[in-house]
This record gives structure tokens, C-alpha cells and sequence, in this order.
């Protein structure tokens, strides 16, 4: 017999008040509701142990984790470089923070920050209820010491449960806990302990169990990435704001009588957080990148051309996870494509802070490229996805401050700018939430600071752009002398951005070229997409909205429509700056067809190329290329005169403090 709603659909006769509505299903009974969740929940069963480690994988966890080393020295000593068993085998593991081989080890090097975590570590007591809650700098490398952590601990007897990935927790909580579960109970002698785990289906399951454990089995939940959890205003992130609640309340049950360590990028919330920890919790902030020892081991194990095999393979050894055929044969052989200088290294540290995380592209490109010259390799490195977010953020962080109102973008310059020169703030001159704490901070004595010289480039490019004035104050020129300016890779920016800020207020006088102040225009990407289109007398300094433009630091243009004249000065600041490898004279020029034919025809153009340079003034007379095409003769590189103007002749203030400088490292490439 048909069903009945199949019946009225094949019946002929119409109905007086059009279709039949379709009738509800019919209703399961007892048997067919319990056989229907009974294939729910053994399909929910099955995908949770698809997504679960293997009793192979956690045997062969275990044999990992008995090989490596249990001095906890050695996980705070740069010197040692090795690979560490990763103790959260979940179906999905963190490939974009870590590199695995083909055992699902990661490759570590020792951070002397380790030491710190660890006697923090040391120090909690259960039954009191403290935790270690760790904040910092993004990409500073606290996820590689919490895997390092979790990997000694388990080496060392303990019961970590590694929660490295909060994202991945918000997708499905009781898997992602099992795994880390079982990991933490890799030892031959609690296979029914994970059989246990293993049949897990709530979150009251994995309460019970946790909360079961007598305080001298107390586990170690080690959590990171927790900003995953944060609230968001708008509720519309990849999970809601009641699964992350959620999750945090599941979080706080299991852990409950344990030990919690956890770990989060600065941000506005964390540094709250920081500031209100009861006295019971203990709090770390992991501010900037690596140290100076750190990095010159860091150059060490990845760039030395002359390696001492015997001790690289003590190291290795003593790491414990090192087999002769696991690709490490003294220094890692795919990152000597470039040999860097000591000025290339210093201006790499620079750009990314020393910060593992922006670091990362420069292995990358060493892997797959080799450049004839570190100017190609840093316009490579500065394109690559780490290093163009430091950028994004920080403009996108300066927009939604100046969206949200002038009061909030003003407290956003102010506390920017005291962390571009160094400089204290006073309590309560700026709130908390003005500076995006990835990427800028300030220390317990109030001093503003930046991570890398990236986001201090980047946000210097966008306070000038509205507050120039600000680059002709005595705390900015005082910051071109930093401790740091004996790198010329520091103050060159600094000092660029002092010149332009100059020319633009008080304009430019030095011989021939007499420029009356003039509003600066930025622009981003081909600067003929900004010239006037009007034709009328006009003068305009345009700046690029960049800090690293290669043909460029500024180009002047001067209109006058009776006389029928262009004048073009492109102009670059060579003070502090690496000597080019090839000079900006040529690359701005090689477009000057592009004036000759589509701008302004039948105005006459003349230019002048403008060098501001220490204190050594020159003039020089080039002669231009002429090329005949099918619409005449055109110059391919104009005649043209070439001045060398001394910094004293555009902010004698500028030129004073590059004089106090004069005992220190200091590069005249005018």
C-alpha cells in the first residue's frame, strides 16, 4: 500500500482551494527513534575515531618521547638544534606554525626564554589553583616552546594534555580532548586508561574523568592559540560567541584542581587580562623576538658556510630524535643559496625584529632562490604573505581608529607615536586599546616599543601622512640616534621621513631649485596614475605610501600652463641607507617615455634628479639617450642636471643630531 500522501498526490481530482498541502511525515516510533539515533551516534563514533590517534601511532609517540633529551637545559641553550615528538596526534595538525617530517617531529632550537617558562612551570601548585598564563608578541615563538614544554614534561613523568590549536578545539571539543587525552597517557601500562578515552561522548565524559584524577596524578593542561576564545563584538567570527563560551566553561571543569598553562598573542583583551590577574596567577609576556645570542646562533645552524660537523652532530645527538638519513647533516643545507653580509644580516633583524615567525620567509626564499644581490632578496622578502600582514594590520588597526573618531585616532597617534621614539606615556594619556599590541607595546616602566622594523616603518608612514609635523619634533630626531642607529639600516627610514616632512613645511631652498612650502600628496603603485589631469599652474610634492619604493623617496612637480613648461625633480634621501646596487636614477628614468609621449604634449619637460645627502654637496651635468620612433624623436633618459643637496641645507635641526652622532657607525652614500 502506498503511503497516504502519496495517494492524495496521485489522485485526479483537483482540490476547490488549489494543491493539498504536502502532510507532515509520519511519526517514528519508540523503536524507530532509538534505531535512528543509534546510526547517529555510531556515525558520530566512527568520524570521532577517524579523527583519533592510532594505538600504533601513540606506541610509536612514546618510543619518541623516551629518546630525547631530560635536562631541561638543553631546551633554553641556542646552541642545540633538534627535532621533538609533537604530543597532540590529532587528525589535523598545526602545519602552518610547525615543520614536521614525515614522523610528525618538529624541528626546535633552543630559546633561552624556556628557562623562564620552566621555573614558572616549577612553581604551580594544584591544589592551590595558580596557573601560567603567557602573552606576547605574535610569531615570537611561544607555540614552539609550549610544544617543547609538553615534550619535555612528558620525558620528565608528568601528564601533559597539549591543546596546541583553539581554532581547531571550536570545531569538535571531545575529539580534539581525546587526543590530547591519549597522548598524555602514551605509556605501554594505561591502554585501558585510553580504551576509557577512547569511548568518550560528551563533555560530561571527559568532566568525569578529569575530575576523577587524585592531586598526585595531576595533569598539566598545557593550552594554546586561547585568543581563538575571545569574544567578538559582532558574534560573527568562525565559531559563535555561545561555542566559545562554551568551550572556555568546558576548559575551566576539566582543569579544575590541575595545572594550566596557557598562551595568547598580545592584544588589547590579553593586556586587560594581564592587568587584572589575581595574585594567585602567575602571568609571563614574551615581548619582541629573539635575542642577540640567539640570533647568532640562529645564523649559525641555517646560513654558516664552514659548520664544525663533529659538534653540529653532539648537538644533534644529545637532541635524542636525529637519525643519519633525517636531512640534518651539520648546517641545513638548502639555506646556503645566499651568503649574507654583516650588513644584509643587520637589516634582515631589522625588517623582522628577529621574530621567528617574519623570519620564516627568509629560510623560504633561501630554500628556492638565489639571488645575485640582497636587494632582489629583500623585495622578495618584504612581498611574502608573514611581512605584508605585519603591514595590512597595522594600516587596517590605524582606519578603524580613525573611522571610529577623531578623539580615538588621536589617542591611537599619540601612543603610536611614543612607541616609534621610544618614548614613557603618562597613565591615562591613551588607553590600552589605542596601539594593536602585536605588533607595538609598552614596558612595566611605560616605554613604548615596536616588534620589528616593519611595523615601525609602516606606522611612520601613516602618522606622516597626516601629521607630518610630528617628524620635525626633537623626540623623533632624538630616536635617529637610538641606541640602535649604529645599524644605517635603522635611522635611514627615520631620517627620509625628517627631510620630506621638511621640504613639505618650509619647502626646499638650495640654488636653482627654490620651492616654496607644499602640502604632500601619498600615493600607492604607478605614480602616473596620480598626476593632475587639469592642466593649470600647479605644484605638488608627491610621496609614495610605501616605505620601501625603489625608484623614488619623492618626486616634485612644477606646471606653468602660460609658459608651456613641466618641471620634474624625483628626489631621494641617501642618508643611513645601504649603498644601492643599482642606482635609483636609471629606474626612475626608464619610464620617461611615458612623459615624453602621454603627459602633457606640447609642453616643454625639463628635471632635475635631487639627492639629499650627509654634508658632502655636489653637482653634476648627465647627458640624455635619444631613441627615434615612429612618432619621432624621443629621450629615453633625459639631459638633466644632478644635485647632491647637504641635510643642513633642508633641516639644519636634522643635521645637528647627525652631527652628535658622528662616533658612531655611520654611512655617507650620497
Amino acid at each position: 500500500m502506498f503511503p497516504t500522501h502519496v495517494c492524495q498526490m496521485a489522485s485526479s481530482r483537483p482540490s476547490p482551494h488549489g494543491p493539498d498541502p504536502p502532510p507532515p511525515p509520519p511519526a517514528l516510533s519508540a523503536l524507530g527513534k532509538h534505531a535512528l539515533q543509534h546510526d547517529l551516534d555510531k556515525s558520530k563514533r566512527v568520524k570521532r575515531g577517524l579523527l583519533l590517534p592510532t594505538e600504533a601511532q601513540i606506541s610509536a609517540l612514546h618510543t619518541a618521547i623516551q629518546n630525547i633529551n631530560e635536562n631541561h637545559n638543553w631546551y633554553s641553550n641556542p646552541a642545540n638544534l633538534g627535532r621533538l615528538p609533537f604530543l597532540h596526534l590529532y587528525n589535523q595538525l598545526p602545519v602552518d606554525r610547525f615543520d614536521f617530517n614525515d614522523n610528525l617531529l618538529f624541528t626546535y632550537m633552543g630559546r633561552e626564554s624556556f628557562a623562564e617558562v620552566w621555573s614558572n612551570v616549577k612553581s604551580l601548585k594544584s591544589w592551590q589553583g595558580t596557573r601560567l598564563d603567557i602573552e606576547g608578541t605574535i610569531g615570537y615563538g611561544k607555540s614552539y616552546i609550549l610544544a617543547a614544554l609538553a615534550a619535555f614534561l612528558s620525558r620528565s613523568g608528568k601528564r601533559p594534555v597539549y591543546i596546541p590549536d583553539c581554532w581547531e578545539l571550536l570545531k569538535d571539543d571531545v575529539p580534539y580532548i581525546q587526543s590530547a587525552l591519549l597522548s598524555a597517557f602514551s605509556e605501554p601500562s594505561s591502554t585501558s586508561t585510553r580504551d576509557d578515552i577512547r569511548a568518550f561522548e560528551s563533555h560530561d565524559d571527559i568532566i568525569q574523568f578529569c575530575g576523577s584524577l587524585p592531586h598526585e596524578k595531576s595533569l598539566y593542561f598545557i593550552i594554546d592559540q586561547k585568543n581563538a576564545l575571545d569574544r567578538e563584538d559582532d558574534n560573527k567570527g568562525t565559531a559563535s560567541n555561545d561555542k566559545k563560551q562554551a568551550v572556555s566553561t568546558l576548559l575551566d571543569k576539566i582543569a579544575r584542581g590541575h595545572l594550566v598553562i596557557t598562551s595568547a598573542s598580545a592584544n588589547y583583551q590579553t593586556a586587560l587580562e594581564v592587568m587584572s590577574r589575581h595574585h594567585s596567577e602567575r602571568t609571563l609576556s614574551l615581548r619582541g623576538g629573539m635575542s642577540r645570542i640567539e640570533m647568532d646562533h640562529w645564523w649559525q645552524h641555517y646560513f654558516s658556510t664552514k659548520p664544525d660537523d663533529e659538534a653540529r652532530a653532539s648537538n644533534i645527538q644529545e637532541a635524542g630524535r636525529f637519525e643519519p638519513d633525517d636531512n640534518f647533516t651539520g648546517t641545513i643545507s638548502f639555506a646556503k643559496a645566499y651568503k649574507f653580509e654583516p650588513d644584509d644580516k643587520g637589516r634582515i633583524e631589522y625588517l623582522t625584529g628577529c621574530i621567528p615567525l617574519l623570519l620564516r620567509p627568509v629560510l623560504t626564499l633561501s630554500r628556492s632562490v638565489i639571488f645575485e644581490h640582497v636587494d632582489e632578496f629583500e623585495e622578495r622578502m618584504l612581498r611574502s604573505r608573514e611581512l605584508r600582514d605585519v603591514g595590512m594590520h597595522v594600516r587596517a588597526f590605524a582606519k578603524m581608529k580613525r573611522d571610529k573618531s577623531d578623539a580615538a585616532y588621536q589617542d591611537h597617534i599619540l601612543a603610536v607615536y611614543k612607541c616609534l621614539t621610544s618614548s614613557a606615556i603618562r597613565r591615562g594619556q591613551a588607553p590600552l586599546s589605542s596601539i594593536d599590541h602585536q605588533y607595538f607595546y609598552f614596558d612595566g616602566e611605560g616605554v613604548g616599543h615596536c616588534t620589528c622594523g616593519i611595523s615601525r616603518d609602516i606606522a611612520a608612514t601613516v602618522l606622516r601622512n597626516s601629521t607630518p609635523e610630528k617628524f620635525l619634533d626633537t623626540p623623533w630626531l632624538d630616536s635617529v640616534i637610538s641606541p640602535n642607529s649604529g645599524n644605517p639600516s635603522v635611522n635611514g627610514y627615520a631620517v627620509e621621513l625628517s627631510c620630506l616632512s621638511a621640504i613639505e613645511h618650509f619647502g626646499l631652498h638650495y640654488g636653482k631649485l627654490q620651492w616654496d612650502p607644499i602640502q604632500a600628496t601619498t600615493f600607492d603603485g604607478d605614480i602616473f596614475n596620480h598626476l593632475p589631469i587639469n592642466l593649470k599652474d600647479s605644484r605638488s610634492l608627491f610621496i609614495p605610501d610605501h616605505p620601501y619604493s625603489k625608484h623614488i623617496d619623492a618626486l616634485y612637480l612644477a606646471i606653468d600652463v602660460k609658459a608651456k613648461t613641466v618641471f620634474v625633480a624625483p628626489i631621494q634621501v641617501t642618508i643611513g641607507k645601504r649603498p644601492k646596487r643599482q642606482k635609483p636614477e636609471p629606474l626612475f628614468y626608464a619610464n620617461w617615455a611615458r612623459w615624453q609621449v602621454l603627459f602633457y604634449r606640447g609642453f616643454r619637460k625639463s628635471t632635475t634628479s635631487v639627492w639629499i645627502v650627509d654634508d658632502i654637496p655636489s653637482w653634476e651635468q648627465v647627458e640624455g639617450k635619444w631613441r627615434d620612433t615612429t612618432s619621432g624623436v624621443h629621450a629615453v633618459d633625459p639631459s638633466r642636471e644632478s644635485v647632491a643637496i647637504p641635510v643642513a641645507n633642508v633641516y639644519q635641526p636634522l643635521a645637528d643630531v647627525l652631527a652628535r652622532s658622528r662616533g658612531k657607525p655611520w654611512n655617507h652614500s650620497g
